[in-house]
């Protein structure tokens, strides 16, 4: 499917980075009484963060039937939480209010049912490089499990047979050194501590 390109939008110097329908003051968007899903501000912190970073990649989903929203209050707490004015929104039809309460909770609840291969994240992270915050991932109390990498049941896990370990005392040095190993043309993972 060919994209066509357009005009990039900003609200507030963040950029909208996903179809919607209408762009709608965040006063005029009213919390679904019947959310059941709690937004710690932790989350909405992170959440704001990852705006900062990735723009907006999900609208906020409004039903036509209530105009309550149906998925997206952390979205909404992020962006007052950032100052903006505006948020993406798209409209949805709904045909009962056991529909849309029906779509709302499984907004909510059908992620929670996905095991996440932290394993594979660590190892994801090593090619992201020294300088990538990790907080990106959206991981509630992510860390980076170095004996998993460095082992396995056999002793050294195959895919590190050739592997050096550096302990450097700053992430500057971290960095320089991952540049200068990668320039050479070395396969380079860093494993954070």
């Amino acid at each position: 499917m060919e994209q066509q390109e357009h005009e990039k939008i900003k609200i507030n110097g963040i950029e909208i980075q996903c179809a919607f329908k209408a762009l709608v003051e965040l006063k005029k968007l009213k919390p679904h009484p019947k959310n059941r899903n709690k937004h710690p501000e932790n989350q909405i912190e992170r959440l704001a963060k990852i705006f900062q970073y990735q723009g907006i990649r999900s609208p906020i989903k409004v039903s036509t039937r209530s105009g309550f929203i149906t998925a997206g209050h952390g979205r909404l707490l992020a962006a007052k939480k950032l100052g903006l004015d505006k948020m993406p929104v798209d409209f949805q039809d709904y045909e009962t209010e056991e529909q849309e309460i029906a779509d709302l909770t499984a907004d909510n609840a059908i992620a929670l049912w996905a095991d996440l291969d932290m394993s594979g994240l660590n190892f994801d992270l090593g090619e992201l490089g020294p300088a990538f915050d990790i907080e990106l991932f959206g991981l509630k109390d992510f860390t980076i499990d170095v004996a998993e990498k460095m082992k396995d049941d056999a002793g050294i896990n195959p895919e590190f047979k050739n592997a050096l370990q550096v302990n450097l005392d700053s992430e500057e040095a971290t960095a320089e050194l991952y540049q200068e190993l990668k320039h050479r043309g070395l396969q380079v993972k860093v494993l954070s501590l």
